[in-house]
């Protein structure tokens, strides 16, 4: 009797929350509460298999997003070996600053199991980054993730709650698989599991990692499967874990051999394999690191430059969504904190693409930032004696920018009616657009008053392609360098010519610039004479470098690097010689798979 009165407790308790749970989605799709600074009105487009919202001026970038969803709908079913019963429900913001207004993630349902929540829901949401190799590979991974999720945990409410009184799979194991669909191998797992190797020795930890550190381990397990067993593996332990609920024994079974020696061998491979990294490349010097994140949540050093006279280095620092931008004295090592923003939230993601900042003199700093819904432009003189601002509406987020010499214009890379361009703004508030098309426009710096170097990903494609809503299949994953004349009339030269993201283009003097690129396999620094258009690679860090700035005054570089959850800001001398055959190195070590 006790029992039959617990069933059906239990049954009220679910049904309540289901209809709870329908009527605040019906809602929240169209309602007023998903936004906190404007309202938005959401338009779906819908598939056979997808349905992508969209709101403002996102309505191209929704309909290159669900033609693209369709177009790896068979690759992502083969993967997973499964068919979502419901459509993923898919909703895209317009740039990482607007995903942040979003509170479908305040009215989860959530059940609490010997003090453990869990909360389950059948959607995803995606920002528009600011370039199309970023969004597709976001797409997917939250694509993927909405359908692993139905696959194990079903795709109501009621099988969700049930499925969890069973057992909740840990986040290496479902978002490292979503992670591999959407990446396969990537520069960010590889410099990740080579270094969390080195850091942790023999003991992996693989339940206590959360979040991104989760998803990077676990899609370093899964590529390993992938590259050892074969790919078809993949689909066959997820389905099996369905059956036996449990993600240890899955892996084991299905490949026939105990668990814990499957881990050895996945230690083994990425240890084995970054041997020669650690043999060939250098570390970051310890000494040099001047600034760090905490490493108890997800950080970044997110922009960095040297003042003019090169006597102060700003740089914006990110813990967990809250960031600083710092001014550090290089003569007293002393800082200030110029400007302070964001917020830290466990619902929401952390937004490493804003502010950023540009020096206009020796005295002023630039930084562009959003709030209250609002592009804003701001500028703080270092010593507290000018603040001012001005409103920039038709642009979404400022992703890059960067004054010429004397301070009276500046060039910048923007988010605006979903697409990336380039803008130039005078001291007169006189804007001009310098790229209007379907490709990513990036990271631009004035190279002399009247010429621009920035990052493109622009290709020759027929007329047929290059319509509004593009094929984002034709969009390539690589970014090349290119020069804008920029006088009456603008010409465009394409610099480099390569399969790699070349990005980030920083002066060196009049004809020569510093550069990143992948080419090696890890993101190093690249020298360039844009005369000639000869480069070679001036370092060789055995961790990719995310950011950085020169001076030429000082012949110092600063730098962030990644270290798990924790970024890092070096200061150091640079070198302008190496040799060259770390060019090949990176390509013959690792062979990315697709």
């Amino acid at each position: 009797m006790k029992n039959t009165y617990f069933v059906l407790l239990t049954m009220v308790f679910i049904l309540q929350a289901s209809v709870g749970w329908a009527q605040r989605f019906d809602r929240e799709r169209f309602g007023k509460n998903r936004v906190q600074h404007k309202e938005l009105q959401w338009f779906y487009y819908s598939s056979n298999n997808f349905e992508v919202y969209y709101y403002d001026q996102g309505m191209n970038n929704a309909r290159m997003a669900i033609d693209f969803l369709e177009s790896e709908f068979d690759r992502l079913t083969q993967s997973i070996g499964y068919v979502a019963y419901t459509k993923p429900k898919i909703f895209i913001y317009n740039s990482p600053e607007e995903i942040l207004q979003s509170n479908l993630n305040l009215n989860k349902d959530e059940y609490t199991i010997d003090g453990q929540t869990f909360f389950s829901r059948l959607l995803g949401e995606v920002a528009f980054p600011g370039n199309w190799e970023d969004f597709k590979r976001d797409l997917i991974y939250v694509t993927s993730k909405v359908i692993i999720e139905e696959m194990l945990y079903g795709s109501s409410i009621v099988d969700a709650f049930q499925s969890n009184l069973v057992n909740r799979f840990p986040d290496w194991y479902v978002d490292g698989a979503a992670m591999y669909l959407a990446h396969g191998w990537s520069r960010e797992m590889d410099d990740y599991i080579r270094h969390y190797f080195k850091r942790e020795g023999q003991k992996v930890r693989l339940y206590k990692l959360k979040e991104r550190e989760a998803a990077l381990v676990g899609q370093s397990i899964w590529n390993f499967i992938g590259e050892r067993y074969g790919k078809r593996y993949i689909s066959s332990i997820l389905n099996l874990s369905r059956i036996n609920r449990n993600e240890e024994a899955s892996i084991a079974n299905t490949i026939g051999m105990d668990y814990k020696n499957v881990m050895t061998q996945w230690q083994t491979f990425y240890t084995s394999v970054n041997k020669p990294v650690f043999d060939v490349f250098k570390a970051v010097k310890e000494s040099a690191v001047i600034a760090e994140t905490s490493d108890r949540q997800y950080g970044a050093i997110t922009d960095i430059k040297f003042s003019p006279d090169s006597k102060h280095l700003a740089y914006v620092i990110n813990n967990g969504g809250r960031y600083r931008v710092q001014v550090r004295e290089l003569a007293t090592e002393r800082e200030t904190t110029l400007y302070t923003g964001g917020s830290v939230s466990k619902d929401q993601p952390v937004n490493t693409t804003s502010p950023v900042i540009a020096w206009r003199d020796t005295l002023n700093l630039a930084i562009a930032t959003f709030r209250g819904g609002v592009t804003t432009l701001r500028q703080r003189a270092i010593d507290g004696s000018s603040n001012d601002k001005i409103y920039l509406r038709n642009i979404t987020q400022i992703t890059h920018m960067d004054y010429n010499a004397s301070g009276r214009n500046i060039v910048m890379s923007v988010i605006s009616a979903g697409k990336s361009d380039i803008y130039t703004l005078n001291a007169r508030g006189q804007g001009r657009r310098v790229t209007n098309d379907v490709f990513d426009n990036l990271t631009p710096m004035w190279l002399n008053d009247s010429t621009i170097i920035f990052s493109s990903n622009q290709v020759d494609l027929p007329d047929s392609v290059l319509t509004r809503t593009p094929d984002a299949n034709k969009l390539p994953g690589y970014f090349n360098l290119w020069k804008a004349d920029v006088d009456s009339v603008v010409t465009f030269e394409r610099l480099t010519n390569v399969n790699y993201r070349n990005v980030r283009p920083m002066r060196l003097n009049s004809d020569n610039i510093l550069y990143l690129s992948d080419q090696s396999g890890i993101t190093n620094l690249n020298r360039m004479s844009v005369a000639s258009a000869v480069s070679s690679q001036v370092s060789a860090l055995n961790k990719s470098i995310e950011v950085f700035d020169y001076s030429s005054q000082l012949n110092r570089v600063a730098y962030a690097v990644r270290d798990g959850n924790k970024a890092r800001l070096v200061y150091e001398l640079i070198r302008m010689r190496i040799s060259l055959h770390l060019l090949h190195l990176g390509c013959n070590w690792r062979k990315p798979n697709s």
